[in-house]
């Protein structure tokens, strides 16, 4: 067995950079279907917008921590080892996945920064907000599916570098959006869409999501019965405990069934229920990150 060296941190970060990706598109899609007509939707896409560019902000953060001289820094008061992970952000390496990723998420960052300000009509970018509602979204897609591919980088390991693993992350990262745009939704209690459309939406996502994740799952089975060793996802380990119980009952199961009553019944979710899912998600998409770092290194 292998000794963990990602942990919450890096699980975080993934986590976070996921979900501020996938609030930072729908609030872009929010803008380019001219739902922002109405002030109500205007001020969500808004607020989304603001949320989805602070959790990237805060992900970053996770993973600057996350670094060995980052904390020695701190430790000894040492200023170059506290400064070093600017380096990150001085040299672009085409051959490295962390360095291209971290400039996209710097660059997200900035470009989720301005979007937030265009929404303001005094100020100039205003007349830029369709423009960049379109490449804030294009953005986040490109974080969204980096996480994954950050992990797909190492190799021999079949865990990590599984090609369903994209998809997966990038669907959760859409699921975690949704979840924070609920979340902002029902803290300013914007008036719900008609005909159940939202929860439509998301039930169709989570739907996805589950039967990717049914399917990595089975892959993963196999793989590990092909080689000879044992399920990385069992429910006997951590990796597996978080799975089955935060990932596919937590963040998946309980707020499908949720979203499927509301559908089924023609009914507006309560606001108790509308927090109650959007946490659910929230920690399942959590969960997710956290597994699958453990899976990949216990094995």
């Amino acid at each position: 067995m292998n000794e963990a060296h990602w942990g919450l941190l890096v699980a975080a970060y993934l986590f976070l950079a996921g979900a501020g990706a996938g609030t930072v598109f729908i609030s872009g899609y929010y803008v380019l279907s001219d739902r922002i007509k109405q002030d109500s939707q205007r001020q969500l896409a808004c607020y989304s917008a603001i949320a989805g560019s602070i959790l990237l902000m805060i992900g970053t953060t996770m993973i600057i921590l996350d670094l060995t001289t980052f904390r020695a820094g701190i430790v000894e008061f040492d200023l170059d080892k506290f400064f070093r992970f600017i380096n990150f952000f001085k040299t672009f390496r085409t051959s490295s996945i962390m360095s291209m990723g971290s400039w996209l998420v710097s660059l997200a960052i900035g470009a989720s920064t301005v979007y937030v300000l265009a929404f303001f009509k005094q100020l100039p970018f205003h007349k830029y907000l369709r423009p960049l509602a379109a490449i804030n979204m294009l953005f986040a897609i490109g974080v969204s599916s980096y996480t994954a591919f950050l992990l797909g980088d190492i190799t021999h390991n079949f865990v990590w570098s599984s090609s369903i693993l994209v998809t997966i992350f990038m669907i959760s990262a859409l699921s975690a959006g949704l979840a924070v745009v609920l979340l902002v939704k029902t803290i300013i209690r914007a008036p719900s869409e008609p005909n159940q459309a939202f929860e439509k939406v998301d039930a169709l996502t989570l739907t996805l999501e589950l039967i990717l994740l049914l399917i990595f799952t089975y892959s993963i089975y196999s793989l590990s019965g092909f080689n000879g060793i044992d399920f990385p996802l069992a429910i006997s380990s951590k990796a597996g405990l978080l799975w089955f119980f935060g990932v596919i009952g937590l963040g998946l199961l309980i707020p499908l069934a949720l979203n499927l009553k509301a559908v089924l019944t023609r009914t507006a979710l309560s606001h108790s229920k509308e927090y109650l899912l959007s946490i659910a998600v929230l920690t399942g998409g959590f969960c997710l990150r956290y597994a699958v770092l453990l899976a990949g290194q216990y094995h």
